[in-house]
């Protein structure tokens, strides 16, 4: 699944996916190389995120349309982002072999690792804020792993 990230970046401004978007096979799940973005519902921040935060991940194993707009906050944002199509098509030959949740499991582990890797990448600190409750935006801890 790692190797099929592919980088993009932002300005500020720029909305990333809205809120009640369609979820197609183009649609993105992606880690934070660098910057923050803002992740909005009914147009509230409802957290900030930055380098080796995760979003959109649900995307990825549901159909439901996006439940929340992401905004790149900061000057420049850099990502890590896989499309549905070629999430799927890293999963499918490890989801022959095993259930759906050990396949999940292994992609959840190689997606920890990336997003470590990210965080420790740099020397510098990572820089604290408060984040709240935003469960549709977190698989890293989703009950479903």
């Amino acid at each position: 699944v790692v190797a099929n990230f592919a980088a993009k970046s932002f300005e500020r401004g720029a909305v990333i996916f809205s809120e009640g978007s369609p979820v197609t096979e183009m649609s993105e799940f992606s880690i934070i190389e660098h910057g923050l973005v803002s992740v909005l519902k009914n147009d509230l921040e409802v957290c900030e995120l930055g380098r080796g935060d995760c979003f959109g991940e649900l995307a990825m194993i549901s159909d439901h349309p996006r439940k929340s707009t992401v905004v790149a906050k900061s000057e420049q944002v850099r990502l890590l982002s896989v499309e549905r199509k070629s999430f799927w098509a890293a999963v499918a030959p490890a989801s022959k072999s095993k259930d759906a949740n050990d396949a999940l499991s292994e992609v959840k582990q190689q997606l920890a690792m990336l997003q470590k890797a990210l965080q420790t990448q740099r020397n510098s600190p990572k820089p604290s804020r408060k984040v709240l409750h935003a469960t549709d935006i977190d698989i890293l801890n989703s009950p479903l792993m």
